[in-house]
């Protein structure tokens, strides 16, 4: 093992030590940062701002990631769910759909499920007795070892990998 390796192991082991077994995303710039999926609920937050208590964690995990101290990824579906929900449920206007989809795009944080993701979104959908849609975000934390962040406290319940937005306030 070279020591370039050996100090990217050091660094792995620090930062799993911080936050604990997850995995770790290398970024040059920041070092080592921990990784999460995040379901629409709390994109949601990042473009409309309801009012509720967890609002402000939402905008925090965001800041966090953009300041590069955490790494975020969602499916593609969220894209779907989002313009769906902004425009069809919140009824905002087709332009500042727009702009919060070009946004959320800018952040690069979508990832498409492959057919073993499918394959084990349509497994969890029936073990866990939930939809295929929060299966594939749960599927996507799967598959990159790590937690989904959601404010739907009955999908958290429900899942092994997943932190319900409104607690998570203190570790961020």
């Amino acid at each position: 093992m070279g020591l370039a390796e050996d100090i990217l192991n050091r660094l792995i082991a620090e930062q799993q030590a911080l936050y604990g077994k997850g995995p770790v995303v290398y970024r040059p710039e920041v070092s080592i940062v921990p990784l999460y999926v995040v379901d629409t609920s709390v994109i949601l937050k990042w473009y409309y701002r309801d009012g509720e208590d967890s609002t402000h964690i939402a905008l925090k995990l965001r800041d966090k990631y953009a300041a590069g101290r955490i790494a975020l990824i969602t499916p593609e579906l969220a894209l779907y769910e989002l313009t769906n929900v902004l425009c069809c449920k919140k009824k905002l206007e087709d332009a500042k759909v727009i702009e919060a989809l070009d946004h959320l795009l800018s952040f690069s944080i979508i990832r498409s499920l492959d057919g073993a993701g499918f394959s084990k979104a349509i497994h969890l959908s029936s073990a866990k007795g939930i939809s295929v849609y929060d299966a594939s975000f749960a599927a996507l934390a799967t598959a990159n070892n790590c937690s989904l962040i959601t404010v739907d406290e009955r999908l958290c319940k429900k899942l092994d990998n997943a932190l319900l937005l409104q607690e998570m306030d203190g570790l961020l």
